[in-house]
């Protein structure tokens, strides 16, 4: 029974390596083609879009209160006895 088991285990293993060697394949054939293509103009600029993409995000700001809200006294669905 251990020899089965290991077998078993064996193939599946075998299985996963041909699996994951596609994959690497894969992979290499698609970083080769975006390496060939490069960068298109309007993004190889040094003012260009790209500067933009890779700016870090501007925090959002700060959510304004109604003016009738009251500090504190917010009520929630769970503060609620009666469901």
């Amino acid at each position: 029974m251990i020899r089965e088991a290991e077998d078993f285990i064996d193939e599946k293993l075998a299985g996963f390596e041909i699996v994951l060697d596609r994959t690497m394949k894969t992979v290499v054939s698609g970083r080769e083609r975006l390496a060939a293509q490069g960068l298109p103009p309007t993004l190889a600029e040094p003012d260009g879009p790209l500067d933009d993409f890779l700016a870090p995000p501007m925090a959002p700001p700060p959510a304004a209160l109604p003016a009738d809200a009251d500090d504190g006294a917010t009520f929630f669905d769970q503060d609620a006895e009666d469901f």
